[in-house]
């Protein structure tokens, strides 16, 4: 038949009426009750730190995803900008240089309708991103806040369970019983246990603490690599989208250039 020492209490009352039974065994039931508890609690934990850092990772690479198809895009809508107005410009290559001359209001217009179209387009397209990343960023420090926050609840709620669990044991091995002992052996007995109860209570805090303390920094270090990681990805996407606007407005220019060199002193592109 096993013993009620060798099963956990499920609460402090149960905890409490083993202690009245046994105050010899109560420390060792104590230290089992405690390192039990403080276990589960850290795979709580963890558990909790696994799936908050695998959707961090996640949300990260989506946003750092998105930014860059989305400058791809962007760019390739720029250029394509660049290549209608070529072909609109190449109309009025036909011909002698007063043919062009002749044209001239329209090579401009195409020009600079084109460019300031080109430059609006891609300065919206990062603003666009920037705000995507910042976002992102904050969407993924709400989630790791909200994480924390459970965390600390989960270890919070344990170390106020263990205190109030070793108080009660305390009380208890404190009271005297009616045993063939004297009241030396009494008190000896209850205070050694008391001792022994209070040094695994602070074990076990101090154990859990140091396990929430490395995962809450395991989480914040995670959480400051996909801050990065979308930082680069928003740069990256924004030096995309700036090569190609310049590369689609040097691409209009120059055809102008070539078409209309003795207009040029009066062409002044507006970005």
């Amino acid at each position: 038949m096993t013993s009620d020492c060798l099963t956990p209490p499920r609460s402090l009352k149960e905890l409490d009426a083993l202690f009245e039974r046994d105050r010899l065994s109560a420390a060792k039931v104590a230290k089992t009750v405690f390192a039990h508890e403080v276990a589960i609690a850290i795979a709580n934990i963890s558990e909790i730190n696994q799936i908050a850092n695998a959707r961090i990772v996640a949300d990260s690479q989506i946003a750092s995803a998105k930014m860059l198809t989305d400058a791809e895009v962007t760019a390739t809508m720029l250029l394509s900008k660049a290549e209608i107005a070529v072909l609109q410009l190449e109309q009025y290559a036909v011909g002698d240089s007063e043919n062009i001359s002749k044209h001239q209001t329209m090579i401009l217009e195409i020009s600079r309708t084109t460019t300031r179209k080109i430059s609006t387009a891609a300065d919206e397209a990062i603003k666009t991103i920037q705000r995507d990343a910042i976002e992102a960023i904050e969407r993924m420090q709400e989630n790791a806040a909200g994480a924390i926050k459970t965390i600390h609840t989960i270890a919070e709620t344990l170390a106020h369970e263990v205190e109030a669990r070793a108080a009660i044991a305390q009380e208890a091995l404190a009271t005297e019983q009616s045993q063939a002992r004297t009241p030396e052996e009494t008190i000896d007995n209850a205070q050694a246990s008391i001792d022994e109860i209070l040094a695994h209570a602070h074990v076990s805090r101090e154990k859990l603490h140091e396990a929430t303390t490395k995962i809450i920094a395991d989480m914040e270090a995670m959480s400051t690599s996909a801050i990065h990681s979308i930082s680069q990805a928003m740069t990256a996407a924004e030096q995309r989208i700036a090569e190609a606007k310049n590369r689609a407005i040097a691409q209009v220019e120059s055809l102008v250039f070539q078409l209309a060199p003795q207009i040029l002193p009066s062409y002044t592109p507006k970005p």
